[in-house]
């Protein structure tokens, strides 16, 4: 049997009888040369011994020779020059004959001879050939099955180690619709007890006592931190609250200040510094505040998330009119009219050029397991197509991403 690496061979040699490997070895005119002369050494020992019938035996073994390992051409010329060779000794010896013609058909009926031999070696070699043609063939194509076979096991593996994550990310979405909820109900918890203590606060404020200097900063201390912390509950409150998209026309400055109210405790624990580049006078856009506000958070979250060393985060706002207005990234159709953008510039490390195609993806996230669940930017891509605007993500020449968002004054109806 041949070893892998003589797979590829279309006539295997170690297949072949030792003896008849060697030979085959040997150029093909060495091999034709040898049996020509085997054919005239025989003629030489047919007339020497005149054992003639003995002898004619022997001319098969050239032929033989040179149908196996040469060719079947070959086999036949060899077979008219061993009956030729056989004539002539013949003819030396002057063997009688009963009648001229008798010779001349022993002639013809030894190349009939031959000639059933040349043919069948020729159909036994090419049905080895077939036979070798056709191994080879098979073994190639286990080959190229197996291959297959390993690349669909890796990619099935693959599938089941996305299968895997997607299913992890589900449940910590659940987790944290669960959490959401839960805060929900922490927050109307908290706000009755604030309440009833800025009622108590407002109360002693009217009591004599209370004209006292330090009497009254102490009172105005506690108003003011109640105050604080009721407007953050509100402020999550009405962040959480589930509702449809109604859109009016809205001031798109105020609802980036509203948000980056809601992640100011972020802001400050990641130590960055926030500049505002925000254009005064926006035309109203129609859109859905509570809506909005979450798309601005997400993303500033993300932005804030991309510095975790601290940095520099750049909210900016400017409006253009007409098609020139729109993103040259931006997908979707150019709207005629005014188009309202809001860019947030970071100064982390961007993001990966392969990751950019996917950010939108549900469920892609490059945070690890516990830090995020891949739907941000997902639902973000949503709310604003139910504007009818326009999100991009992309990476700053001179190092962090910016996030895109345009809006369109006819971008979206009155109510949906």
């Amino acid at each position: 049997m041949t070893d892998g690496h003589q797979l590829g061979c279309s006539r295997p040699v170690a297949e072949r009888p030792y003896g008849l490997q060697t030979v085959a070895a040997w150029p093909k005119p060495l091999v034709a040369a040898l049996c020509v002369g085997l054919v005239l050494g025989i003629g030489v020992l047919d007339y020497v011994t005149g054992q003639q019938a003995s002898v004619t035996v022997v001319y098969l073994l050239p032929i033989a020779l040179g149908t196996w390992v040469i060719s079947r051409e070959v086999g036949i010329a060899l077979a008219v020059e061993s009956v030729l060779v056989w004539l002539v000794v013949e003819r030396i010896q002057g063997v009688p004959y009963a009648h001229p013609l008798i010779q001349c058909w022993n002639a013809l009926a030894l190349l009939i001879a031959f000639m059933i031999v040349v043919f069948l070696l020729a159909g036994l070699n090419r049905f080895q050939e077939q036979l070798e043609e056709k191994v080879v063939q098979r073994t190639a194509e286990l080959s190229q099955s197996r291959e297959n076979l390993m690349h669909a096991l890796a990619d099935l593996q693959k599938s089941h180690a996305r299968l895997r994550d997607t299913q992890l990310q589900l449940i910590q979405a659940e987790k944290m619709e669960s959490v959401g909820r839960l805060a929900a109900g922490v927050a109307h918890e908290v706000k009755n007890p604030l309440l009833t203590i800025l009622l108590g606060v407002e109360y002693l404020e009217r009591l004599p006592t209370a004209q006292e200097h330090d009497v009254r900063d102490v009172l105005h201390d506690q108003k003011d931190a109640v105050e604080r912390a009721t407007t953050v509950i509100n402020e999550l409150l009405d962040f959480a609250a589930p509702s449809e998209l109604h859109t009016q026309p809205e001031d798109l400055n105020a609802v980036i200040e509203r948000a980056l109210g809601l992640v100011r405790h972020a802001v400050t624990e990641a130590r960055v510094t926030v500049a505002r580049e925000l254009e005064p006078g926006l035309p109203g856009v129609p859109l859905d505040r509570k809506k909005i506000e979450q798309v601005f958070v997400n993303a500033l979250m993300n932005a804030i998330h991309a510095m975790p060393g601290g940095g520099t985060l750049t909210v900016r706002t400017y409006s253009a009119l007409g098609a020139a207005a729109a993103a040259p990234a931006a997908p979707g159709p150019v709207l005629d009219g005014v188009a309202v953008t809001a860019e947030i510039d970071d100064t982390g490390t961007g993001i990966r050029e392969e990751h950019l195609a996917k950010v939108f993806d549900p469920f892609f996230t490059t945070k690890p397991p516990g830090k995020g669940t891949g739907l941000g930017l997902s639902v973000v891509h949503q709310i604003v197509q139910m504007h009818g605007g326009t999100v991009d993500l992309s990476n700053r020449p001179e190092g962090g991403a910016r996030f895109r968002l345009q809006l369109f004054k006819k971008g979206a109806g009155t109510s949906c």
